[in-house]
C-alpha cells in the first residue's frame, strides 16, 4: 500500500475536513487524476480514515473519527511548519 499521508492523500484529507465530497469532484477540484483519486479513496478507506456515505447515485467520501484525528495532527504540523 502506498503511503497514508502522501501529498494527494493530505490534500484528499484536508479537503474532506471542510465536508463531504465525491469522487469526480474531489479530482476536479484538486487537480489530480480520477483514477489517482480512486486509488487514493481506496487507500484511505482501507485504512480507516474515510468511509463512504451513498447518496443516490454518488458516493460522498465522510472523514472517520480517525481521519479527523488525523487531519488535526497535519494541520498542527502545517502550523509548526509556518512559524
Amino acid at each position: 500500500m502506498s503511503s497514508i499521508v502522501g501529498e494527494a492523500k493530505k490534500k484528499i484529507l484536508l479537503r474532506l475536513s471542510d465536508s463531504p465530497d465525491y469522487e469526480y469532484r474531489l479530482a476536479d477540484r484538486l487537480g489530480i487524476s480520477q483514477p489517482s483519486v480512486h486509488e487514493h479513496l481506496k487507500d484511505l478507506k482501507s485504512a480507516g480514515l474515510l468511509r463512504p456515505d451513498d447518496r443516490g447515485d454518488r458516493t460522498y467520501y465522510v472523514l472517520t473519527d480517525n481521519g479527523e484525528r488525523l487531519v488535526k495532527v497535519i494541520e498542527g504540523i502545517e502550523s509548526f511548519r509556518s512559524d
